[in-house]
């Protein structure tokens, strides 16, 4: 069988300039072939028939072995038809027409079966699935038996946010682990995600049962409670990995006729710079001596969150 050899020029080829080959093979690989590949189905249809060799002269870019390799998927994808007949064998297209059609209808095909598999997935899936995680999610509340919870339920509402007990371990701080015998501590860490950066919140109440000890000693526990800044600012720069964290800035508040100390912790997370904020424990309630401390790692929520939080204590 005589094999067509190709001449050294493109005579023979159609010159047709209304044809943009950059448009066609875009076009092209919208039919799921590679770049590469729609290039090799052009020169096919140009020349009729090629062996390798040809094909390497007119694509020299594409290295021969990566050639076979292209080849191969074209015509196990329905593109090529390999004549092994000729020596060396020959590469063929088959018709524009009939591959189109036949990519087409395949496309209805996989069209059709996403369809179908994303009703199953909105309608059967999606609505028991999302049921199921959330009770997990929120049900984080569940593992946390305090009167605090209805105080943040209230806050936060249907925002979907992660409440864990805040476990204040013995070795982390020695000092205030010395008064923890005698009061109660309810903490809590809270944090809703989203990006960049999530909001986080932790809220600690300490509840103390012996008030004559409680009075003589405030001050002093003001003092030990206070090395908890030192301490969150290192939990913010190891918690989001920030390389430039500033000094804490000192300021008073005064909220519902309590005075509050406050430090305000500028950071850079990105290209954001925020502002965390951290209040001094501060005795909310009087009645009852309990005494609060918070941070929060945005301060505008974490000033809406407290004075929130002294509303309710006061109205009660």
């Amino acid at each position: 069988m005589t094999i067509l050899r190709l001449p050294d020029d493109d005579s023979m080829v159609n010159d047709d300039n209304s044809l943009d080959r950059d448009e066609l093979i875009e076009q092209l690989m919208k039919f799921d072939l590679s770049r590469e590949e729609a290039e090799i189905y052009l020169l096919l249809l140009e020349y009729k028939s090629m062996i390798v060799r040809d094909l390497n002269k007119k694509i020299p870019q594409i290295q021969r072995t990566y050639l076979y390799n292209y080849l191969d998927k074209l015509s196990r994808s329905g593109w090529v038809h390999i004549n092994t007949v000729t020596k060396p064998q020959s590469y063929n297209p088959y018709t524009p027409e009939e591959v189109l059609l036949r990519r087409i209808e395949e496309k209805k095909e996989e069209i059709k079966k996403i369809k179908e598999d994303f009703d199953e997935l909105m309608n059967d899936v999606y609505p028991d699935l999302l049921k199921k995680l959330n009770s997990l999610y929120l049900g984080s509340w569940n593992n946390i038996s305090s009167n605090y919870i209805a105080l943040f339920k209230e806050y936060f509402k249907d925002l979907p946010i992660r409440v864990e007990n805040a476990i204040i371990e013995p070795h982390s701080n020695p000092y205030l682990n010395f008064f923890l015998p005698v009061c109660n501590f309810h903490g809590f860490f809270i944090a809703h995600h989203k990006k960049p950066i999530s909001d986080e919140y932790l809220v600690h109440f300490y509840e103390f049962e012996t008030s004559d000890f409680f009075k003589e000693s405030f001050e002093f526990l003001e003092l030990i409670f206070s090395y908890r800044v030192k301490e969150m600012v290192r939990i913010l720069a190891r918690r989001e990995s920030l390389k430039e964290i500033m000094a804490p800035v000192p300021r008073t508040r005064n909220i519902e006729g309590l005075k509050i100390n406050i430090e305000d912790i500028r950071y850079q997370k990105g290209e954001s710079e925020l502002t965390a904020f951290l209040v001094h424990p501060f005795l909310i309630n009087k009645r009852n001596n309990i005494l609060m401390f918070m941070f929060a790692n945005k301060k505008k929520n974490g000033e809406k969150l407290l004075e929130w939080i002294i509303k309710r204590f006061k109205a009660s």
